[in-house]
């Protein structure tokens, strides 16, 4: 049955892994093809990010010229205070306004000789580097009176004279820092012509056209590899594909034509009237998949030998993985409990690691087993021992009885008492109750019995019930489990004591525990009787020969677990004390 188990899983394994080659074999060429595509992608845009850096900071070096050229203007105090004070004569203001200028160019601040300086005063006298001044925006250009904001671009200037596109920034000149009366505004335009030679250092033979733009879809200026520049139309096209992909590199067709689009957001520290400049990159995709062709030929080549390799090899591997399964699913079979399984060498994996946890379960059941009978023997005493304290209690209390009606006759009352009290705990003893009594019981055991010990002791042992007590007086707990260790403190912890001895209880709760405290102030357990106990309480197979500390702890752990029992806490001499953890039951 189980060879012929075996050999089913065995086809469906050859099975599977044949049909695990050839669609693999399938799906081959196009996860190539996807994996080179992303990796064409990575390196056009790896190789042109590694020069965009440098090519920025040209870039960025002309707008911050211009900037740096209208600061120093601005905070020239006499040229500003000449531009609003009317008395002064507009010749003297050309001529500090020169001075200026050549101040500005002897400190190059990467603005060459096409560049326009141009300014107008709040009278309307106009001040400019050149003459024949004639740039006019291609939006409509603020004046100082209507402009909102210090700083307007506009990259759309023309010089309708010239034929020449101009990028242009204008900034208007306040009376102070904390006025909002302007009295100049500053232009100063820059001929587009000047971007694309920085514009040109980004293109490698990957990368055919780059293109500077703002975010709103202003081409700022563009460079192309051949005769046939971008046009606005293709731009946008590329711009919108680009959107809709939600990507920052895509393949883009045009035209039966693919190309490879990568645009770049460029980190700037100037506002350009809200909107953030960018480059996008377009290369001919089909020229650079060309360069890889013949390595892509090459991997499919070597994919196709690896498999054919596997394909060899692929008859052996059923057999080996069937072996442990066979060899595990007869142990299975074959166990019973009790049984000690000879753990045979396994393999590293799945199979072997599942033979382990097997091994590991069987070990767990036998020792499960094994503390179910050591249980079953601890309670087995204990009902024994139980029954053993019980023999013949009838007739012990009859016996009382008798003795109890001739003391009272020679009016013996002590021993009226005694009887009395020993009478109490047989009563008590041979009840029906369940095996659970509420504690208030327990302590009226105890009483009894201290009764009778004080006959014997005098009265030197005292007992102290604390508050608390009373207000756990109806919790349920196990009987005759408090008798044994206030015994234990009379015959050990009192012995050869001639001072007072005293025995306090106290209880408290806790979520689910309920714990009694019994302490008393005598001799304590010595270091070796404290090694004794820690060794009866821990081995399950001790033999108990009668209801003392021991026979307790392991009653309350057989019966309600491991996390209940009984701890002992004793200083030589100065007393011990004893916690019982019970679990919290009401009557």
């Amino acid at each position: 049955m189980t060879r012929s188990h075996t050999k089913k899983l065995s086809s469906k394994l050859f099975v599977c892994i044949v049909i695990g080659i050839l669609l693999p074999m399938g799906l081959l060429c196009l996860s190539l093809t996807m994996a080179y595509t992303h990796l064409l992608k990575s390196e056009v845009r790896s190789s042109t990010e590694k020069t965009l850096l440098y090519c920025w900071q040209n870039i960025e070096n002309t707008f911050s010229g211009m900037l740096t050229v209208s600061a120093i203007i601005n905070n020239d105090s006499v040229f500003m205070n000449s531009l609003s004070d009317s008395s002064i004569d507009y010749y003297d203001k050309y001529v500090t306004f020169n001075h200026l200028l050549q101040t500005i160019y002897l400190q190059n601040f990467g603005l060459n000789d096409s560049t326009w300086i141009y300014l107008q005063d709040k009278f309307g006298n106009t001040y400019c580097n050149r003459s024949d001044y004639s740039i006019t925006a291609n939006h409509k250009t603020p004046t100082c009176y209507e402009q909102s904001s210090s700083i307007y671009w506009d990259f759309h200037a023309i010089d309708e004279k010239r034929q020449k596109d101009y990028f242009s920034m204008s900034r208007v000149f306040y009376q102070n820092n904390l006025s909002s009366t302007p009295i100049a505004t500053l232009t100063i335009s820059v001929s587009t012509d000047q971007f694309r030679p920085l514009l040109k250092q980004y293109l490698n033979l990957d990368v055919d056209c780059v293109v500077l733009y703002l975010d709103n879809d202003d081409i700022i200026a563009s460079y192309s590899n051949n005769d046939n520049p971008i046009t606005s139309e293709k731009f946008h096209l590329c711009r919108m594909h680009l959107l809709e992909a939600n990507e920052r590199s895509s393949i883009y067709e045009i035209d039966s034509q693919k190309y490879l689009l990568n645009d770049y957001t460029i980190q700037s520290r100037f506002d350009f009237n809200g909107c953030e400049l960018h480059i996008l990159s377009i290369s001919n995709y089909e020229n650079i998949f060309g360069r890889i062709e013949y390595q892509l030929q090459l991997i499919i080549v070597i994919a196709s030998a690896v498999y054919a390799i596997i394909l060899l090899v692929v008859f052996i591997i059923p057999k080996r993985l069937v072996a442990p399964i066979r060899q595990l699913d007869a142990q299975i079979r074959d166990f019973q409990v009790g049984d000690q399984l000879t753990i045979s060498k396994v393999s590293d994996d799945e199979i072997g690691s599942l033979s382990q946890s097997f091994y590991r379960l069987t070990d767990s059941i036998n020792q499960l087993f094994q503390k179910l009978k050591e249980e079953n023997t601890i309670k087995e005493n204990y009902h024994y021992e139980a029954l053993r304290a019980q023999i013949n209690p009838h007739f012990l209390f009859n016996t009382l009885n008798s003795i109890k009606f001739s003391a009272q006759i020679i009016r013996a009352d002590s021993i009226v008492e005694n009887i009395d009290a020993l009478s109490k705990i047989l009563r008590y003893s041979i009840s029906k109750d369940d095996e659970l009594v509420p504690l208030q019981s327990e302590i009226d055991n105890v009483q009894s019995y201290l009764h009778i010990q004080s006959n014997r002791f005098g009265n030197s042992i005292q007992l102290d019930l604390d508050s608390s007590v009373e207000l756990y007086c109806e919790n349920l707990v196990f009987k005759f489990i408090l008798q044994p260790i206030v015994e234990n403190s009379i015959l050990h912890g009192f012995k050869n004591y001639t001072d007072q001895g005293i025995i306090a209880i106290t209880c408290e709760e806790q979520e689910q525990f309920f714990f009694i405290h019994i302490q008393d102030n005598g001799r304590g357990f010595s270091e070796s009787a404290l090694k004794d106990w820690q060794t009866i309480k821990i081995d399950a197979t001790a033999k108990l020969n009668g209801l003392g500390l021991a026979a307790v702890h392991k009653i309350i752990q057989v019966t309600c677990g491991t996390q209940y029992g009984l701890e002992i806490q004793s200083i030589p001499y100065e007393g011990t004390q004893v916690t019982l953890c019970l679990p919290s039951k009401h009557k």
